[in-house]
Formats: C-alpha cells, sequence, structure tokens
C-alpha cells in the first residue's frame, strides 16, 4: 500500500472544514472586506511602492516623476504625472471620488468630504 497522497481522517475533515468556510467567507464578505482581508471595519491598504492608491514612480531624465491613474468600468484612466506623490494621490482622489462615489479607496479621505461639506 502506498502512503503517497495519504491524509489521515481527522486532518482531511480539517481541511475540508476550513476549505468551505473559506469560500464561504469569501462569497459572503462585501469586495472591501476581501482587500482588507477581514470583516472588520477597516481600510484597504494599497500595494503599490509609494503606499498610496493610483500612484506609481516614474523616472523622468533624473528625477522621479507621480503618475496618478485608476481603472474604471475596464479602462485606465491617466490623471496626470506630478512631482509629488502626495499631489497625485489628491488627483487620483478627486478623479476616484468623481467616478466612483463613496465606494472609491481614497488617499485622503478626510479631504474629500471636508471639501463636500463646504460646497466646493
Amino acid at each position: 500500500m502506498s502512503t503517497r497522497g495519504f491524509i489521515p481522517r481527522g486532518i482531511a475533515e480539517v481541511r475540508q472544514t476550513y476549505c468551505q468556510i473559506k469560500t464561504y467567507m469569501q462569497c459572503s464578505l462585501s469586495a472591501s472586506q476581501r482587500r482588507t482581508g477581514h470583516a472588520g471595519a477597516g481600510k484597504a491598504v494599497p500595494k503599490s511602492k509609494t503606499g498610496l492608491f493610483g500612484v506609481s514612480e516614474q523616472k523622468v531624465g533624473a528625477v522621479m516623476k507621480y503618475v496618478a491613474s485608476l481603472k474604471h468600468k475596464g479602462q485606465n484612466i491617466y490623471c496626470g504625472m506630478h512631482d509629488t506623490k502626495e499631489a497625485a494621490a489628491r488627483a487620483y482622489d478627486k478623479k476616484a471620488y468623481e467616478l466612483k462615489g463613496a465606494n472609491a479607496n481614497l488617499n485622503f479621505p478626510e479631504e474629500i468630504f471636508t471639501g463636500i461639506a463646504q460646497g466646493e
């Protein structure tokens, strides 16, 4: 009898239960909860080197520039090239909120929402 691929019954049941729970959780969680990896209230974490949503670095000649862009309904939307990553993040925030509303992942949400409250 070969022992290859043999899993004791207890471990197999645990693995099957874990996979069922994981599948259920992935289906029942909202998109933002899946991004953060938990069902608790939390902000999604950007995966870029800059640490900001929609901002990437690009070397132009001898200087580093920051490009703001996002994807919406399958289209890449360019928001400009900026000297600082904060300026690029603000350009991204403005366009992301314009297109996605309250569902957008923003870098500086307090600036967007105070602008709305002030009527900007």
